[in-house]
């Protein structure tokens, strides 16, 4: 049997017959469904739905006005007045990627499997949480490629370009004693562009809670404000640091450098509304074939699209650990 330790039942001296698993003593099969592990999904917290009420179906386009840029001019008594053109900055939006997941089975089997509505819904629960993982790493994947210049690099900071964040074959080092640090440089950078304070997200390697049980941090009163309890009882480090909600996942976009020989990830912070998302429909679909009577094709298909929408709000660090 897949995936369970194997005990080769009592043991039968010489002569006498084994009546295990046979039609004297069946095999039992249990109620209990196991249940697989995933991570959870984060892509809900770290884009925004508002586009979700305009979609009307499958490769619908939405488009969406960019306030505009206006210049400021010193006003002169008598002067001569300068105008600029109008004109309209959008950016679009398409539901233009669909995922499907499809089994067929024979209605003899189908009768005869105990529980298989419960196997059907368990197939169908799996499908959704991996299409949530997928959407994770794709998501992360399309931020890293749009954030703006000022927010990323050895010279970040619209302002002051004054915070390394690092860059490929020069990643910025984690460690118990500059994890601090580099969480200041992000929100800095991120504070530079006048962004709001309220629902900055940070997406990090699971590994960096490890590192920030580690840091001074785990003695300070700031790690649990609320609660007062120490990240050394509790075995968790807060959940807001430096304006951020941290959140820890294993779909963090990472590379091997080779310059420096070693894993380098790279982590992404902003803010949900600088990203997009809406998912049109989620079909499913039993179906029957002329020529196959007596199977059961059973298939869901989900439809979605996204889109960074504002690069300004979107902070990128090239890290590697210690």
């Amino acid at each position: 049997m897949s995936g369970s330790t194997q005990q080769q039942g009592i043991p039968v001296a010489p002569g006498y017959p084994n009546y295990t698993n046979t039609f004297l003593i069946p095999p039992v099969q249990s109620d209990r469904m196991l249940e697989r592990f995933y991570c959870d999904s984060i892509y809900t917290q770290i884009t925004s739905k508002d586009a979700l009420n305009e979609i009307t179906g499958p490769g619908g386009t939405v488009y969406f006005l960019k306030e505009p840029c206006l210049a400021i001019r010193p006003f002169v008594k008598d002067g001569v007045m300068q105008y600029d053109t109008f004109e309209a900055d959008t950016c679009s939006f398409t539901i233009g990627t669909a995922k499907y997941f499809g089994i067929k089975i024979a209605d003899h089997d189908k009768m005869m499997i105990k529980n298989w509505s419960r196997y059907l819904q368990a197939m169908t629960d799996a499908a959704s949480r991996l299409f949530s993982q997928q959407l994770d790493c794709e998501i992360m994947a399309c931020v890293i490629s749009e954030v703006d210049c000022n927010n990323k690099g050895s010279r970040a900071g619209v302002v002051t370009h004054a915070y390394d964040l690092g860059t490929p074959g020069q990643p910025r080092i984690i460690d118990k004693d500059s994890i601090i640090d580099f969480l200041a440089d992000l929100e800095s950078v991120m504070d530079e562009q006048c962004l709001p304070e309220s629902g900055r997200f940070l997406v990090v390697p699971t590994r960096f809670k490890n590192i920030m049980l580690k840091s001074e941090l785990r003695n300070a009163c700031a790690m649990n404000c609320g609660s007062g309890v120490s990240p050394m009882a509790t075995g968790e480090p807060p959940s807001d640091l430096f304006k951020f909600s941290i959140i820890y996942s294993n779909c963090v976009p990472s590379v091997q450098d080779a310059v420096v020989n070693d894993r380098c990830w790279y982590v992404i912070g902003g803010l949900p509304m600088a990203t997009a998302f809406a998912s049109w429909a989620k079909m499913s679909a039993e179906m029957r074939d002329k020529d196959n009577p007596y199977e059961t094709y059973i298939s869901t298909v989900m439809s979605y699209g996204y889109a960074v929408m504002y690069p300004q709000a979107l902070v990128l660090g090239y890290i590697r650990f210690a």
